[in-house]
């Protein structure tokens, strides 16, 4: 049988610890991708913290420097990834309220016109029923993953999906019900 630790680690402590020597590369590859300190601090926390799990999972002889820094571009991208859809889909209902008003930019009515338009959308959100309130509060305010909302909701992983997607389309119609009813 093959041990998942080099000969030379004695316990998943000591692999752990060896592994943390590339924490300064992990936190640059983070500081990449979202170039903000806080953000990569976070997300590199969240590397070591997949490390801690996946760690029993490494073989012997691999390079453990190219599966750490591994870990780390992906849980950058899905980062990147979850961010962009996020901000697309909350920037989107924002922008179109905001074309419609014709306010033009850096001026205080812009300002205020996009802390309204931000309050209705959390109100939007707060008055759907709570089955397509959990899932979108914790996929767009906690980032949680749909797996992850699976595991927290006790659903299958399809029944996540549906609800994002309902409750997407509804917030989306109140959203222009709003618009029809200001216009």
């Amino acid at each position: 049988m093959i041990s998942p630790f080099p000969k030379s680690e004695k316990s998943k402590e000591e692999l752990f610890f060896r592994l943390l020597e590339h924490k300064n590369t992990v936190f640059y590859i983070c500081l990449g991708y979202t170039s903000d300190y806080p953000q990569a601090e976070e997300l590199t926390q969240e590397v070591y913290l997949k490390v801690w799990e996946k760690i029993e999972t490494i073989e012997t002889g691999l390079n453990l420097k190219a599966w750490v820094l591994t870990l780390a571009k992906n849980k950058c991208l899905d980062h990147v990834r979850r961010e962009k859809i996020r901000r697309s889909f909350l920037v989107d209902l924002i922008a179109r309220k905001q074309n419609k008003m014709n306010v033009s930019q850096n001026t205080p009515e812009k300002d205020l016109a996009l802390r309204e338009e931000q309050i209705r959308l959390k109100r939007t959100v707060l008055d759907l029923p709570e089955k397509l309130k959990q899932v979108i509060v914790l996929r767009e305010y906690g980032e949680c993953s749909c797996q992850q909302i699976a595991t927290i909701l006790n659903i299958k992983l399809g029944t996540v999906h549906s609800r994002l997607n309902r409750a997407k389309i509804r917030i989306q119609k109140n959203v222009e019900e709003d618009n029809e009813k200001q216009n």
